[in-house]
């Protein structure tokens, strides 16, 4: 694309920009007035955590989210891995409290067990209220990415991706109906995201909260260190990168 990549049409989040949404871990102290890893006292940390399915060879995925005095919220960490038994996650789940001070998870309801066990170990874990449908979730997570109200780290280069990514199954038209659904690919983190998203309504309370939209059209934004459409279209992409990316205990810091 000569220095371009076009956005994909159909996406979930379109207006999700590396330019506005990005924020580079160097200027971690110019958000947060502290040094990384540290967040200031009194600022929220929640988590949201999809735990996919080794059966289908879903990943578990977790996204880790500040949230300011001033209404912003930042997402500063991110786990996406495969094969993890029970146990792994636990542990995983345990490291990331240790390290971020996380206050409550976020987490998709299809393990109730795990939940319960998360909140024997100390860890205070709640089932993600899905009775009003996806929708519900990609509405008040597209009002944040619209107001510009959630930045996200650059070391979350998975979340990053998917945001890129993320779209719905078929585009029919310029304006999305309430019940679109969108696509399983790169759903992981986002389903994460859209649990804490769902867990926080104060993050979105005051904000004109309507579904998102698939663009008319592709648009050119500037290409910066960002992958390629054509690598994140693949889905091959992803498990490449999962495979090239060592395990950290923890997040990604």
């Amino acid at each position: 694309y000569s220095g371009t990549f076009q956005q994909m049409q159909g996406l979930v989040y379109p207006d999700f920009t590396p330019q506005t949404h990005i924020i580079s871990v160097d200027d971690w102290e110019k958000v947060f007035f502290t040094k990384s890893p540290q967040v200031p006292p009194g600022w929220k940390v929640t988590a949201g955590v999809d735990w996919g399915s080794s059966n289908d060879g879903d990943p578990f995925a977790v996204a880790v989210i500040v949230y300011g005095p001033d209404g912003r919220s930042y997402q500063v960490d991110e786990v996406l891995r495969h094969g993890m038994s029970a146990t792994d996650m636990l542990n995983i789940l345990q490291e990331l409290q240790k390290m971020w001070g996380i206050q409550i998870f976020h987490c998709d309801t299809t393990y109730p067990l795990i939940i319960e066990d998360m909140n024997r170990r100390g860890m205070l874990a709640k089932g993600t209220d899905k009775s009003a449908g996806r929708p519900y979730g990609l509405a008040q997570h597209h009002a944040l990415i619209r107001t510009k109200r959630r930045q996200i780290f650059s070391n979350c280069e998975f979340t990053i991706a998917a945001y890129q990514t993320y779209a719905y199954r078929k585009v029919t038209n310029a304006e999305r109906t309430p019940h679109a659904k969108p696509s399983h690919l790169m759903s992981d983190l986002m389903d994460a995201i859209r649990y804490d998203t769902i867990g926080n309504p104060q993050s979105y309370a005051i904000l004109d909260v309507r579904a998102p939209f698939a663009p008319a059209k592709a648009e050119n934004t500037e290409k910066g260190d960002a992958v390629t459409i054509e690598q994140m279209s693949d889905p091959k992409w992803r498990i490449q990168r999962l495979k090239a990316t060592p395990n950290k205990k923890g997040g990604q810091w």
